[in-house]
């Protein structure tokens, strides 16, 4: 057995030891001397003192590097260096001219400017969709492909964009498009493309705020408008007008909130498929022939018999919609014309969807401007035929109960917001304070001799 310490227990020499323990150098603080400013980046190499040091100046928040200012040196040496170049001078680096290849005009520019947006986007800083903006605005700036990049007039910009907007261009549009422009511009300046000028200011369009329609239609011309939609956005409307719903609320309608009879609630369309869907039509179709047909057809896919009697007698005359809006779920009645739209509608729909499209709500509200338009009535929106139901519903005198039920608010909410004023009603209201006043007994001729 090998006698003596053990290799791996074995005692460090001294070189090794002094290695060891060899403290971590303490990063000098940094030197400032004017605007110049050194900073100790790097650590000294093995057996040296002497940091290696970086030189700057700031321009507002913006740090520039004094290139061939740095190197090794101990905090004296760097601090004497400091002083002596900023005594000196002449440590500012000027930006260099840099000019595109080619003809030198805003065509140049902004090719440059939208393949550096597209370098952007591969790096993730700016999205896909960004850049494709960017490309549709730069086609309306074609008019100022041939301008040169010296530097722009005040009325060659105050010319362009007065044309587009006497072209009809919307205000917000102008104001991208100027933005747009003035981004390229900055962009080309910091890196020497263009003069180093800003552009002139201009006076942009003026976008209109947002204006609410408040207006309530009559009834004439609701039913002007609804000769000019067809199809499901007749129905919308027709919902609209015969509950006084909210368009939100006819716009999540499906065929469970239909509900056929107020003793029996059916959900018709739960549970079927679309070939079982098909045969409803046909066991409610007014000849006495299609209808047995029809009870062929159901009796085959195993339908019974009650289930048949059901359907048959599922008629629009005592149904009821569940609308479900803000202030929560609330049943109204079906009425006589509403019913006869809605037994069509089904017919059509029968195995689909309630509404064909996936925004019914803004689908119907561009509709509805359409439909004005055509019709020359004045321009109301959805919430106009709201405001128009709970007008007539007040003016006829509905028990409040039966209000609040009808619209899904307070009465005295329909009367401070939504109730507008009818003319026969100013007219009774006249009519009422001439009868107080003459129901006064007038002075005969002699009680007013005496």
């Amino acid at each position: 057995m090998q006698n003596g310490p053990c290799p791996l227990h074995s005692e460090p020499d001294s070189g090794q030891e002094s290695l060891m323990k060899r403290p971590k150098p303490k990063r000098p603080k940094p030197l400032s001397e004017g605007q110049l400013k050194a900073y100790a980046h790097r650590k000294p190499l093995a057996g040296d003192e002497r940091w290696a040091w970086r030189v700057a100046y700031h321009e507002g928040p913006t740090q520039h590097n004094v290139k061939g200012a740095g190197g090794r040196y101990t905090r004296r040496e760097m601090a004497d260096r400091l002083r002596d170049l900023a005594e000196r001078g002449g440590w500012k680096q000027q930006p260099q001219q840099q000019q595109p290849k080619g003809k030198q005009n805003m065509r140049t520019l902004l090719a440059l400017w939208l393949t550096h947006q597209r370098k952007r986007a591969k790096l993730g800083r700016i999205t896909d969709s960004t850049v494709t903006l960017y490309t549709q605005i730069r086609a309306h700036l074609r008019p100022l492909d041939d301008h040169p990049l010296t530097g722009f007039r005040l009325a060659t910009l105050q010319d362009w964009i007065d044309e587009m907007d006497a072209a009809g261009g919307a205000p917000r549009s102008i104001q991208d498009r100027y933005a747009v422009l003035r981004a390229a511009w900055r962009w080309g300046r910091a890196r020497g493309y263009c003069a180093a000028v800003d552009l002139p200011p201009v006076e942009m369009p003026r976008i209109k705020g947002y204006v609410y329609n408040h207006r309530t239609p009559s009834a004439a011309e609701v039913e002007q408008v609804r000769a000019q939609l067809g199809d499901w956005a007749g129905v919308y409307l027709d919902v609209l007008r015969y509950t006084g719903a909210r368009t939100g609320e006819v716009a999540s309608l499906t065929w469970d909130h239909l509900q056929m009879k107020a003793s029996n609630v059916i959900r018709l369309h739960k549970g079927l498929t679309a070939e079982q869907a098909r045969i409803m039509p046909l066991l409610q179709h007014g000849d006495p022939e299609v209808r047995a047909q029809g009870e062929e057809l159901a009796q085959m896919m195993g339908w019974t018999r009650d289930r048949i009697c059901q359907i048959k007698n599922a008629r629009f005359d005592h149904a009821r919609l569940r609308l479900d809006g803000k202030t929560g779920a609330r049943i109204v009645p079906i009425s006589g014309p509403l019913g006869e739209v809605m037994e069509v509608w089904r017919a059509e729909r029968i195995g689909t969807a309630f509404w064909p499209v996936s925004c019914p709500e803004k689908s119907f509200e561009l509709r509805l401007k359409v439909a004005c338009r055509r019709a020359g009535v004045e321009r109301f929106t959805p919430h106009g035929l709201r405001r128009l139901a709970s007008t007539h519903l007040i003016a006829a005198g509905t028990d409040p109960k039966a209000y609040e039920g009808q619209m899904g608010h307070k009465y005295a909410e329909g009367l401070s917001t939504y109730a507008g004023v009818v003319g026969e009603n100013l007219q009774a209201a006249a009519e009422v304070l001439g009868r107080v006043h003459t129901s006064i007994e007038q002075p005969t001729p002699k009680e007013k001799e005496a």
